[in-house]
């Protein structure tokens, strides 16, 4: 079995700042022409400052298809929460 050909499923989870929670996820392309593609998504939310769950979606990214490529996507998306927090 292909590495990609695992079950849909998160790969990588940060927090970022207390503020962010990041996620990247590996799913099946849901596109009739090519069901037979996987690939990587990250997803970013802002955290409820309560009861610190995921509230606002702020980001959303392809990752790519392939490991490494979702691994830099991901912490790109982190790093770049980051200096936007540093900048306020």
């Amino acid at each position: 079995m292909h590495e990609l050909e695992s079950e849909n499923g998160i790969k990588l989870q940060t927090y970022v700042n207390n503020k962010y929670f990041v996620s990247t996820l590996q799913r099946r392309c849901s596109a009739a022409a090519a069901p037979e593609l996987w690939y990587y998504e990250t997803l970013a939310w802002e955290l409820d400052k309560l009861d610190r769950k995921r509230d606002e979606l702020v980001k959303q990214v392809d990752s790519g298809l392939t490991p490494q490529g979702a691994t830099e996507s991901h912490f790109k998306v982190c790093k770049d929460l980051m200096e936007a927090d540093d900048g306020k």
